[in-house]
């Protein structure tokens, strides 16, 4: 019997490595795919989680419970669009503990909620619009967002 030596040639191992290289290169990026959805998924979370913050601020502070009339000291922090929206900052409401501090990727959150009057009168349905980074250089921002960005600068 010969002696025969144990391993790998050197053809085998480079078949191994085109094999792992393929995977490498079909799996990589649906797993970053993945990971930038639940990313998306988290700020849209976040995003509703500010309009239910921002109606509970309205029924605590601003609505009469009663008659459903606005009392007048809520203007100081629901302010106006225009005749049909009116809006309140995200820090505000994290200020008043309404929720946590909102974060993209470790990047810390501001924005505005925009809140449409409906057929009774009531601010009620909305859109939040989340700006992440400083101004200019977000790393992340709602979509439609831009048209409300100047109104950041109300929200110090």
């Amino acid at each position: 019997m010969k002696n025969m030596k144990k391993g790998f040639t050197l053809i085998e191992l480079m078949a191994v490595i085109a094999i792992m290289a393929v995977l490498v290169i079909v799996v990589l990026p649906n797993v970053i795919g993945i990971f930038t959805d639940s990313l998306d998924k988290t700020m849209h979370t976040q995003e509703a989680t500010a309009l239910d913050a921002a109606r509970l601020y309205i029924q605590d502070y601003c609505t009469h419970p009663i008659n459903q009339t606005y009392r007048d000291h809520c203007n100081d922090n629901f302010r106006t669009l225009d005749t049909e929206n009116k809006y309140l900052c995200v820090n505000m409401l994290q200020d008043k503990d309404y929720f946590d501090t909102i974060l993209y990727r470790d990047v810390p959150c501001n924005g505005i909620i925009v809140l449409k009057i409906n057929e009774k009168g009531v601010y009620d349905t909305g859109q939040t619009y989340l700006y992440c980074g400083s101004s200019g250089n977000y790393v992340y921002e709602t979509e439609g967002g831009n048209s409300y960005e100047s109104y950041l600068s109300n929200c110090k």
